[in-house]
């Protein structure tokens, strides 16, 4: 799963993107790219646990600086 956006905005500023196409040739260098990850682990025991993947690409220094704080709050693990 992908998105686009100025996600630090209080709304998350999601810049919609119809396809992977233009997901993929996206280039907006006020926004960063986000790609998450799902997938079941098994353990030993016979439980199961969901874990979340996130990639972030930020095009430059400034938009970096923009979402640091925003993915500093939201509690990376």
């Amino acid at each position: 799963m992908g998105s686009t956006g100025r996600f630090w905005r209080a709304d998350l500023g999601i810049i919609p993107q119809p396809d992977l196409e233009s997901f993929m040739n996206f280039n907006d260098d006020s926004a960063a790219k986000l790609v998450l990850h799902f997938f079941v682990k098994p353990h030993p025991d016979g439980y199961h646990s969901s874990v979340t993947e996130t990639f972030i690409f930020c095009p430059n220094k400034k938009v970096k600086t923009r979402f640091t704080p925003y993915w500093l709050t939201i509690g990376p693990a």
